[in-house]
């Protein structure tokens, strides 16, 4: 019985890693837009007057983005400590897996 249920909680953070290897994904790639939004933004602005109204509302956008891009990479963050704590989980899952395979079967030959 310990067998199962250890099997069945090593593919319960199997799952959770792969979820969250996919909102990784995800969120790395909304970053990268974000990213090349704020550079398209900074080449518009090129040819702008500095004092011009354009250039301000161009400056306040670049600032929103960029304080964006600070908030995403502190979520990036924290899906990345999830992720490391569910990968150690299912390392002592397995492990206890193996010692109960070894235990019910290991000394049968």
């Amino acid at each position: 019985m310990a067998l199962a249920s250890s099997q069945i909680r090593e593919q319960m953070y199997i799952a959770q890693e792969h979820d969250l290897n996919n909102i990784l994904t995800r969120l790395n790639s909304i970053k990268m837009n974000l990213s090349n939004n704020m550079n398209d933004l900074l080449n518009v602005g090129t040819n702008l007057d500095p004092d011009s109204p354009e250039s301000r509302v161009i400056e306040a956008r670049r600032q929103k983005l960029a304080l964006l891009e600070k908030k995403m990479d502190m979520e990036i963050a924290q899906y990345q400590n999830r992720l490391k704590a569910v990968e150690s989980l299912r390392n002592q899952s397995k492990e206890t897996v193996n010692r109960a395979i070894e235990k019910s079967y290991g000394g049968r030959h």
